[in-house]
């Protein structure tokens, strides 16, 4: 029985240690496409698999990526609301529905 046991803890260990590479792998092929499209790595987080990137040829600062297993989450700050209001806030929530690939928070 302890045989059978130390067996599994060795395949679970072995399948954790896989996915430790393949999520490793996906960080370092994203880290990499940017590195090509000349984006400027400003901050890196392996192990909690964040970047921080800047390209502001292209209005892009301060972008926070989090690479995660099946999404990429991308993080800008896109303007500051000088008057809030019930309508504006109204308005960018209604943008939520055209925007497919993000939405306002």
């Amino acid at each position: 029985m302890q045989f059978e046991n130390f067996m599994l803890y060795l395949c679970r260990r072995n399948l954790n240690t896989k996915q430790a590479i393949m999520k490793n792998q996906i960080f370092r092929t994203v880290k990499e496409w940017l590195q090509d499209y000349e984006f400027t790595i400003t901050l890196e987080d392996e192990a909690q698999r964040i970047l921080i990137i800047e390209k502001e040829s292209n209005g892009i600062k301060n972008m926070i990526l989090i690479i995660s297993d099946s999404i990429l989450i991308m993080e800008q700050f896109l303007f500051e609301i000088k008057n809030p209001s019930e309508q504006t806030f109204r308005k960018l929530l209604q943008k939520n529905r055209d925007i497919v690939h993000g939405a306002f928070a």
